[in-house]
């Protein structure tokens, strides 16, 4: 019997973490490499072009699926859905992992919603991703029993509206504690509006004469919508304070110590420093995401406000981001 993992649990079987690499050990033969430690889409690309022969499922338990969906599918995705679906899927199989897909139904949906009703959020997109899963894997496999997918249509509980507004003292008692880079991650992010992902992927060559050029991650698979935020002198004084840190010679805007691109982890780590500070001095905590908020609501002019987000529909702006109350003058 194999041993159970210690480390690296979100791995798929059979493959480890040796000497800066991941590595699968096939049942028979000889251990092949895959990619470097980091490089999931490579792993996962590598490791389906080593399995692409093994055959198909018949009677397969969920555990099974989810393995195939990981090697398969989810190295198609972006970097995002890269890095969550295996923590994702590790959640579900806990619970789905040793069902016959035959036999779920919505009730064990709903269930699982209301077990995991401490992260509301969460359990709804594990949810929306076991779905996909269905649907994947009813037009891949033949699978016995189950050709309609049960949870296709089904209510997944409200999308929450995170009303968090962060006021102009909160902010300044915040990034008065940040280190420079972080403070200059919160000025591009009210300047810009922009979701943390993209401003971490801000680079010398969206520096144009006209201003940064951007293609949010999110619209770039869909409308493909680019930004193009004018040179202003508030802009231009944060891209200038953030080019004179450490190193100076670099392609990010945005880097950490080593001149490289923040990864995700290492941004969210520093944020949760600055954010345990800042609230030992006696203040609310806020997340990252929360200045994209204020950038919205902090705008006068809600068609305005619409555009430097990158939607295409204002009524989406209005509803998620533009938490500031309305100023109505009362009747004299």
């Amino acid at each position: 019997m194999a041993r159970r993992r210690k480390k690296n649990k979100n791995l798929p079987p059979r493959v480890y973490v040796h000497h800066g690499s991941y590595r699968y050990q096939p049942k028979k033969g000889r251990r092949v490499t895959l990619a470097r430690v980091g490089d999931l889409s490579g792993m996962y690309t590598e490791l389906a072009r080593i399995l692409g022969g093994e055959s198909r499922p018949g009677r397969w338990t969920f555990s099974r699926i989810f393995d195939q969906y990981l090697i398969e599918v989810t190295p198609t995705k972006k970097k995002d859905s890269i890095r969550k679906e295996p923590g994702m899927i590790k959640r579900l199989r806990l619970v789905f992992g040793d069902m016959v897909p035959a036999d779920l139904t919505r009730r064990h949906a709903k269930g699982y919603l209301r077990a995991r009703s401490e992260a509301p959020t969460a359990a709804r997109r594990e949810v929306e991703l076991l779905s996909a899963i269905c649907t994947w894997a009813i037009d891949e496999f033949d699978l016995e029993g189950f050709i309609v997918n049960p949870l296709c249509g089904m209510k997944k509980g409200p999308k929450s509206v995170r009303d968090r507004y962060v006021t102009n003292d909160e902010y300044i008692a915040c990034w008065e504690m940040a280190p420079p880079m972080i403070q200059c991650a919160m000025d591009l992010a009210m300047l810009t509006g922009l979701r943390r992902g993209d401003i971490l992927d801000l680079t010398r060559e969206d520096m144009t004469d006209d201003g940064i050029l951007v293609t949010p991650s999110k619209t770039e698979d869909t409308s493909g919508v680019s930004l193009m935020f004018e040179w202003t002198p508030s802009l231009r004084k944060v891209v200038k304070n953030a080019l004179s840190q450490r190193p100076q010679v670099r392609r990010y805007i945005i880097c950490g110590h080593n001149g490289k691109r923040y990864n995700d982890s290492t941004f969210n780590n520093a944020w949760a420093r600055l954010q345990q500070k800042y609230a030992a001095a006696g203040n609310q905590h806020f997340q990252f995401r929360d200045l994209r908020t204020k950038s919205a609501s902090d705008e006068s002019d809600a068609r305005t406000a619409s555009t430097r987000l990158g939607h295409s529909s204002q009524a989406t702006t209005d509803k998620f981001y533009r938490m500031r109350p309305k100023i109505i003058r009362p009747l004299k």
